[in-house]
């Protein structure tokens, strides 16, 4: 499943206007960089973590909220991304910020 939708997120990406390929490869990233550090807080697999995009808030910020599935109950979180980054400068959970989440980019934490 997982890649059939890449597959079709490639697709749908490539026949964007570069302008909009561009935000499209970007929110993809963010998508990924916030399930990633939310299956490290939490400690799930990826696959129980689910992340939604919110848009730019005034300001610049991007916002991507999302849930997981502990058991036999859920919890929401939210992942805050800087205007011109693909960091994660706030993540919340259980009502507030959580500090150590985030700190770069998912290819940034691939080359380490």
């Amino acid at each position: 499943m997982r890649h059939r939708v890449t597959i079709a997120a490639a697709l749908v990406l490539s026949t964007l206007p570069p302008y909009r390929r561009a935000l499209a490869d970007r929110v993809l990233n963010m998508l990924s960089s916030c399930r990633f550090g939310a299956a490290g807080f939490f400690q799930r697999d990826m696959s129980l973590i689910n992340v939604q995009y919110e848009g730019q808030r005034d300001g610049g910020m991007h916002i991507v909220n999302g849930w997981v599935s502990l058991g036999h109950r859920t919890e929401n979180f939210q992942c805050v991304f800087g205007s011109n980054s693909m960091d994660i400068i706030q993540f919340f959970a259980y009502g507030k910020p959580q500090p150590g989440v985030g700190g770069g980019s998912v290819s940034d934490r691939s080359r380490k």
